[in-house]
């Protein structure tokens, strides 16, 4: 997941795809990050109805990607994200009740071996007593309560099961966010937003599914899934 380097964040980012893990610098276009600094909610859209920018990288390399059973999703040139159209976008109720079907309970052996696949490359940048953010952390917290044991204090933040905001005025040395950003409906402020949290050369770790390049989207799981707003398409290496 490389987005044009062109201005640097503080953070270094871990992305975890279906097998791999890759620690990489993270960068957003300086340049497209200016006219949206505003109050004012960013759209997307021009005044036809058109996708006008990237919601990850805010590129204006978008086009028309697919449409799905009645959904349309686009896909930047830019960062490689395909991502469904705002208006196809689920209700906060939907969301919820869906958020509640996860089995993903804590103190689970299975799930826990899951998530170590996040846990041990971040464990291995951080130092002792340093305090953390798990973003998005559902109704089970099972990734703080794993950092946790190991001497880590951990604050939470979900917008449905943990939304005390008050969390997001402190600076962390490092954030977790395991199985969410796939669901930020505008990745590109949430990004920004998590870097803002972090303090200087403070960790972030993501922990997302790619759709590789080539593969079927309309029968990929992680399409499928009706919470899902982006996914990153990784690129087969032509060398």
């Amino acid at each position: 997941f490389v987005i044009k380097e062109i201005m640097q964040l503080s953070f270094l980012i871990l992305l975890l795809g279906a097998q791999k893990v890759a620690v990489a610098e993270f960068a957003i276009p300086a340049a497209t990050k200016t006219p949206f600094d505003g109050k004012e909610k960013w759209k997307g859209y021009n005044c036809r109805g058109l996708i006008l920018f990237c919601i990850v990288c805010r590129a204006a390399q978008v086009s028309h990607y697919t449409t799905i059973d009645a959904q349309t999703y686009w896909r930047c040139a830019g960062c490689h994200s395909i991502f469904l159209e705002q208006t196809h976008y689920p209700s906060k109720r939907k969301e919820q009740a869906h958020y509640l079907q996860h089995d993903k309970r804590v103190g689970d052996p299975a799930y826990g071996k899951f998530l170590s696949r996040l846990t041990n490359p971040l464990l291995a940048l951080l130092k002792p007593n340093d305090k953390g953010l798990d973003f998005g952390c559902g109704p089970g917290p099972a990734l703080a309560t794993m950092l946790n044991e190991k001497g880590f204090s951990m604050k939470l933040y979900d917008p449905f099961f943990y939304p005390d905001k008050s969390v997001l005025k402190a600076h962390y040395y490092f954030i977790t966010c395991t199985e969410t950003a796939e669901y930020f409906h505008d990745p590109f402020a949430e990004f920004d937003r998590l870097d803002s949290l972090l303090k200087p050369k403070g960790h972030l770790g993501v922990m997302t599914c790619f759709l590789e390049e080539g593969s079927s989207f309309e029968t990929w799981h992680y399409r499928r899934d009706p919470t899902h707003i982006f996914s990153i398409v990784r690129q087969v290496s032509k060398s």
